[in-house]
Order: structure tokens, then sequence, then C-alpha cells
């Protein structure tokens, strides 16, 4: 693995593509974000809403965790969405896995979180 460079793990076969992203203050209010934007960005991927679920719930966790590492300096969380650069016709099961990294925030402030899920299909 490249560790220079979050947004591509190398796996066998596999090219990835940013599908989404989001950048939400490290505030609580900012989860509030977070259910829309993955409900909107993942619906045209047709994803069943248990694994769905799944993702929304492990996105609230690594948000969670990462608001509580932070100190009174503000600090960003950034969510990235991954998924292979071709996608398949027909329904499949899906799997994901997340990486988190901490990434260069604005000069004088703490650095952020990048959160970066790669969702991919159980062939």
């Amino acid at each position: 693995m490249n560790r220079t460079r979050l947004s591509t793990p190398e796996l066998p076969g596999v090219g990835w593509q940013l599908y989404g992203q989001i950048e939400l203050p490290a505030r609580p209010a900012a989860s509030d974000l977070l259910e829309p934007w993955l409900a909107q960005t993942l619906e045209p991927l047709r994803l069943p809403a248990g694994f769905r679920g799944k993702i929304l719930q492990s996105a609230r966790d690594a948000v969670g965790q990462a608001r509580q590492s932070f100190g009174p300096a503000p600090a960003s969380i950034r969510l990235l969405l991954y998924t292979p650069q071709e996608l398949p016709a027909e329904k499949h099961t899906w799997g994901f896995f997340r990486l988190e990294r901490a990434h260069a925030s604005a000069p004088g402030r703490a650095a952020g979180r990048a959160i970066a899920f790669y969702l991919y299909p159980d062939r």
C-alpha cells in the first residue's frame, strides 16, 4: 500500500474512484449533515437498507471518535466514499472497509481527520 496517498489502496484488480466527499466541522451539530448526505450519495447505487445502515453507523462512530480526539482548536472531518471504477450492472452483495488518517488543515488550526470508506461488490 502506498502510505502517502489515502485515496488508492493497492488491491489486485480494483481501480478506485472517488464517489463522494463531504467536509464536516468538528462540532456536534455537524453530525446532522451526515445521514442526509450519505442517503443522497448512496441512493444511485441502490444498496440494501441494512448495508447502508452499517455504513452510516460506522461513519457516526468514526466521526464521534475523531471529534473526541481533537482539543479545543477547531478542526474538520473529511468523509470520502470510494467505489470500484467499474460498478456491477446486476445486484451484488456489498462490503466495505474504512481507513482513517490525519490530514493537514489551515495554518494555525488543528489537523483534521480524513475518514475514507471503500465500498466494493462481493463477487
